[in-house]
């Protein structure tokens, strides 16, 4: 079924900015598989179980085109990308 299951978290809606109380994030493999109030999902002895309690899930932004040479040194690039949802 799914590989892990993030349970008892608020999920940020990137779209419209609204925090989702109460989400499950599950995955299937290297994908999100599922979004949305956990329902009594079906799990297996496999998956792997996390109770966030309470706390935010964020998307972040993969970005797959990138000059780091733009940059004098990575601690710059960080400070500048993080804060803007960067992840890797």
């Amino acid at each position: 079924m799914f590989t892990v299951l993030l349970r008892k978290a608020s999920v940020l809606n990137v779209y419209t900015g609204e925090l989702l109380a109460d989400q499950c994030v599950a995955t299937k493999g290297k994908r999100i598989a599922y979004v949305e109030h956990e329902n009594g999902l079906a799990t297996t002895g496999q998956t792997r179980i996390i109770d966030l309690d309470g706390g935010i899930i964020i998307p972040g932004f993969i970005d797959p085109h990138l000059h780091k040479d733009h940059f004098d040194q990575i601690s710059e690039f960080l400070r500048l990308a993080i804060p803007r949802g960067t992840t890797c």
